[in-house]
């Protein structure tokens, strides 16, 4: 099975999770966090933006997928709860944007995708936004990965679907299956960090780096779904940082 395919499969079974809310292993910072001990874990901060713009019922980003982390399991793969807290919805813009906050060891990650569902009248839809993006992690930092955007539209020949294809009327019904998505990864530090140092006391005066995630490429996941044995492997982080 290709990266792509447990990508597409995993966001099927989210469908059964959903109905009895969001699991997984919650952030590691929040509002009630304190004091900010930076000499074992570093401070990540990324935005996620999920839109959509042709009036359908809004994606709800419900876990954001980690690899090089050590979940409970052993494994290296961890599941990140994406949590009320950390989740904006503009008032009358189809957009939601979710504030990550994680706590890392030193070392090399890799923002593997994030995915979510749909609900509308008696179904529930999930969706995957494939990523595999990676990043380092610097001793004794906050730094600052910068937003993904994700835009959900309709999708054309054979790029990758933006969820599976099952179960086929709920899937299609609310626009899932027969859609992708297009997404960007920017500097939003401008906008992003002013947001996070006031919602997070613990951040005011923490000097914050930006290092900032590789751009996406498409090619690699549609190829995937066309059936190519094209490579999945992340591009490596830019090295360049700088303070904030």
């Amino acid at each position: 099975m290709n990266a792509f395919q447990r990508i597409v499969r995993l966001s099927a079974a989210l469908g059964a999770a959903a109905l009895l809310g969001a699991c997984g292993t919650p952030m590691g910072l929040t509002k009630q966090t304190t004091k900010l001990d930076l000499s074992k874990e570093s401070a990540v901060l990324a935005t996620f933006e999920v839109t959509r713009s042709n009036g359908r019922l809004m994606p709800d980003p419900r876990h954001l997928f980690l690899r090089g982390a050590k979940a409970a399991d052993g494994s290296d793969r961890v599941s990140l709860a994406i949590d009320d807290e950390g989740m904006e919805q503009d008032t009358g813009k189809p957009r939601k944007l979710v504030m990550v906050r994680l706590l890392l060891k030193p070392g090399k990650y890799s923002l593997e995708n994030v995915m979510g569902t749909i609900t509308g009248f008696l179904a529930v839809g999930t969706w995957a936004v494939p990523l595999n993006l990676q990043f380092d992690v610097p001793e004794n930092s906050v730094v600052y990965l910068g937003r993904i955007s994700a835009h959900l539209r309709d999708r054309k020949d054979d790029e990758f679907r933006a969820g599976s294809l099952i179960p086929l009327i709920d899937q299609a019904a609310l626009g899932i299956s027969n859609a992708t998505f297009d997404v960007a990864v920017s500097d939003q530090s401008a906008i992003d960090l002013p947001r996070f140092r006031e919602a997070y006391s613990v951040l005011r005066n923490q000097e914050i780096q930006s290092r900032l995630l590789p751009a996406f490429d498409r090619t690699a996941f549609d190829r995937e779904y066309q059936g190519a044995t094209a490579s999945l492997e992340a591009k490596p982080a830019s090295a360049a940082s700088s303070g904030q």
